[in-house]
């Protein structure tokens, strides 16, 4: 079982590749033209399985493919010496608190510029399949959306990993010694006869002497 894997809506690439050059869906694409989107969530990524114990990794990738951005523009913003377009990327699991990051993703040149934003959360302490919502909005024109990605929690797994099981019995790793098998004490309450019954015959040739 994959624990700690990542789900990813297609396309994606990983972080620093400009092949990712399509959205996610059409929700996601937060301007473009009338020919083509220019600035879009290009990925999302979510842990698919997790243990109670773990967690769970979201990442979300923007894309900006506009070469030129007029200052109007109202998702305008600066990112060192250039200009940029500014989204919100909120990712909300229903077991956990909600957490925001605001992006400027800067005007693209001969390849777009791609952000990666990433975000983890301790599991859910229940089994089962548990959702996350991933928004990404752009403040100024309102454009954006949300999806929704599940995580499925393991809680009958048969350890917590990184975690070795402990050799034999001892607190120390080592095998406390075994006593011998002493055949009469396996009968229950004949064998607690048996060895009242002897103790009194050792007292008897105790006397006796």
């Amino acid at each position: 079982m994959n624990k700690n894997s990542l789900r990813f809506d297609q396309p994606f690439e990983p972080s620093g590749s400009i092949t990712a050059t399509n959205p996610v869906n059409d929700e996601l694409v937060l301007a473009g033209d009338i020919f083509n989107p220019l600035w879009f969530v290009s990925g999302i990524g979510v842990t698919e399985e997790a243990d109670p114990d773990g967690v769970v990794d979201v990442e979300v990738e923007i894309t900006n493919e506009q070469v030129v951005i007029s200052p109007t523009n109202p998702d305008v913003c600066r990112s060192g010496l250039f200009s940029g377009l500014e989204s919100v990327v909120e990712v909300d699991p229903e077991w956990a608190s909600a957490e925001t990051v605001t992006v400027c993703t800067e005007v693209g040149g001969l390849s777009p510029t791609v952000d990666t934003v990433a975000f983890d959360f301790p599991a859910p302490p229940t089994g089962g399949s548990h959702s996350v919502e991933i928004t990404v909005t752009a403040p100024g024109s309102g454009t954006g959306g949300t999806v929704v990605e599940e995580v499925f929690v393991d809680d009958e797994a048969p350890g917590r990993p990184g975690v070795p099981p402990r050799p034999g019995n001892g607190d120390n790793g080592t095998e406390r010694p075994r006593l011998p098998d002493i055949p009469f004490l396996d009968n229950g309450a004949t064998g607690v006869v048996a060895l009242v019954v002897v103790l009194i015959l050792l007292i008897v040739v105790a006397v006796a002497s």
